[in-house]
């Protein structure tokens, strides 16, 4: 009995044999040596997302958490300029539980900006705590806050139980939802700025806080200068996660991944971070699929002088396409009217023009008459001339029975 692959090949084979096509967009990338576990990349110029592996298995989440812990915070609070106090209870428990601390020390005067850059450049659980006592009194209230936004953004598969992403069952995501919370925090102009930044200084001087993603990149000589910044995280339970945001050619790509190895504490979630981005980036890019003006179709006139008028693409057709692109895959559907004439009223619809790549629908084009056209005796008369010759006919009749 032959093996799978075997059979594979033979499957494909006879499609090929027999004619049958293998759309492209089915021979999707799989990227089997990946470390992570889950993955996802979305590229933010089409709304659209590229890549997922597991993307909807519930999951640990470390301090992928400070994502939603800086969004409430930074929706609460009025001013980031307002000057508070770090206290006892700030940073309480965190060295038992060896966690990430941005370095604030007790009675420290610091501003709500100096605690967020705290709690999303270096990962700084002392941060987040100082957050959640000063926005809501307790854990207990913030983690509320965190939840309603949950369901606010209609996320079923993510739960909070703190601020930190510190161990818990009860605390975990998905790496779809984690797209979702992280696209909704990047809309927020305080929020983009901070996990744009590779190192912050405190308003007193006191402390540079440094990016854990600028960090690892310079610790391991990694060369993924489109990595622009983001949030990294790590937990025994969670493995190595992040979420990162890239630009190359004008295009930006966000991509969060989970669960990646932590084997002699390589960046396994950079390595492959690394390969889904120029997979993507150097296979991939923009292209003019239709140019603007470009004649997609024709509708037939009659009684005018036009005998036909060009439908023509209202706006150029850029779409993400591979590098290979191969104009014979895109295809225009036309459901249009047969034929118009100078008495169709201006701006009626006729009908609709889809432009398909690879069979997948790209746009859709409402086609209406915009043109002018002119009336023509001589095309009327043609066209009619069986109506003329009905006419003709009955009046030769009514002269002979006058006669």
């Amino acid at each position: 009995m032959m093996g799978s692959d075997y059979l594979k090949k033979f499957l494909i084979l006879l499609m090929v044999m027999f004619g049958f096509v293998i759309p492209k967009s089915i021979l999707a990338v799989t990227f089997d040596d990946l470390s992570s576990k889950n993955a996802i990349l979305y590229l933010v110029d089409e709304d659209k997302i590229l890549f997922e592996k597991n993307p909807n298995q519930e999951v640990p989440i470390a301090s992928l958490t400070k994502i939603m812990t800086a969004i409430i915070a930074l929706e609460k609070i009025e001013s980031l300029d307002e000057k508070v106090k770090i206290t006892e209870q700030d940073l309480q428990g965190l060295v038992e539980k060896d966690a990430s601390v941005a370095g604030f020390v007790v009675d420290e005067e610091v501003t709500y900006r100096d605690l967020l850059y705290g709690l999303l450049l270096p990962s700084g659980a002392d941060a987040a705590q100082a957050l959640t006592r000063l926005v809501s009194g307790s854990q207990e209230k913030f983690v509320e806050l965190m939840n309603k936004k949950v369901e606010e953004l209609q996320l079923e598969h993510t739960h909070f139980t703190n601020e930190t992403g510190l161990e818990d069952e009860d605390n975990y995501s998905t790496v779809k939802e984690l797209l979702t919370i992280f696209k909704y925090a990047l809309n927020i102009p305080e929020f983009k700025e901070i996990v744009l930044a590779k190192s912050y200084v405190t308003s007193d001087q006191k402390l540079t806080l440094n990016s854990t993603v600028q960090k690892y990149q310079e610790k391991f000589s990694l060369d993924v200068p489109y990595i622009s910044g983001g949030k990294t995280g790590f937990t025994d339970e969670a493995g190595y996660c992040l979420a990162s945001l890239a630009t190359k050619d004008d295009l930006t790509y966000i991509l969060v991944t989970t669960g990646a190895e932590t084997k002699e504490q390589k960046p396994t979630h950079f390595y492959d971070a690394k390969e889904i981005y120029e997979y993507y980036m150097n296979n991939y890019s923009m292209k003019n699929l239709i140019n603007k003006d470009q004649e997609l179709a024709k509708i037939s006139v009659i009684d005018a002088k036009e005998k036909e008028i060009a439908i023509t693409a209202p706006n150029e057709i850029r779409k993400y396409v591979e590098n290979d692109y191969d104009e014979k895959d895109l295809d225009i559907d036309c459901d249009l009217v047969e034929e118009i004439s100078y008495f169709t009223a201006p701006h009626s619809k006729l009908g609709t023009i889809t432009i398909n790549y690879l069979g997948e629908p790209l746009e859709t084009i409402d086609v209406t008459l915009e043109s002018e056209l002119h009336f023509s005796i001589i095309n009327f008369a043609i066209h009619y001339w069986y109506i003329e010759a009905v006419i003709i006919f009955m009046l030769l009749v009514i002269v002979i029975k006058r006669k």
